[in-house]
């Protein structure tokens, strides 16, 4: 006769791994893994947040930094309380949140802070001083036939200061048309008594 074996269940359960069987020591093996890897990969963040705030200055670098500080926070936190590493990771985690709150605090300040105007060069010229009265008489002579109205009056700016009060600055340029043929002649004026640069256009028509 031929027994079937077909949906017999047997009565007998699995056996459980013993304490120190091989199967239990492996299971140890890899939590103590797991949490030593938690607080490893918090302590690794944390460094990689400090090295970008040291070279951080626009808003969009600063949550950088913040990100990686809020993820080495939820790192910390992650760490279990069978951890011999969890005591110093619940206070590593309460010290990452006030450099958390210093980089949100550096996002705000940067963002909202106007960028630094641009330094426009002065166009290329020479420079020349004889005294007048209590200050001085500044010529600036340049080659540049195209000189405008805006780049003369950034020079008679930049040279009023040392012009001083009483003083004159006279700023040329080439007028390369005939009957002139490229001599300087003076395209603004400014006499330092408070109503402003006087061009000479007639010169250059």
């Amino acid at each position: 006769m031929i027994l079937s074996t077909t949906g017999c269940i047997s009565d007998n359960p699995a056996p459980e791994a013993q304490p120190n069987s091989p199967q239990a020591i492996e299971s140890t093996a890899s939590n103590q893994s797991t949490q030593a890897n938690s607080f490893r990969d918090a302590v690794n963040q944390a460094m990689e947040a400090a090295k970008l705030a040291q070279t951080a200055k626009t808003s969009e670098e600063w949550t950088k930094v913040a990100a990686s500080w809020q993820q080495s926070i939820n790192l910390m936190k992650a760490v279990p309380e069978a951890s011999p590493n969890y005591e110093t990771a619940q206070k590593k985690a309460v010290e990452y949140q006030t450099n958390l709150e210093y980089a949100h605090q550096n996002i705000r300040t940067t963002a909202n802070s106007s960028p630094s105007p641009s330094v426009v060069a002065l166009p290329p010229h020479r420079v020349s001083e004889t005294p007048l009265g209590n200050g001085k008489r500044i010529q600036v002579d340049t080659n540049n036939p195209q000189l405008t109205h805006d780049e003369c009056s950034r020079l008679a700016a930049n040279y009023s200061p040392t012009a001083g009060q009483g003083g004159q600055i006279v700023i040329q340029k080439p007028n390369p048309d005939a009957p002139w043929n490229g001599k300087l002649l003076p395209f603004c004026v400014d006499n330092l008594d408070g109503k402003g640069v006087f061009f000479n256009d007639f010169y250059f028509q």
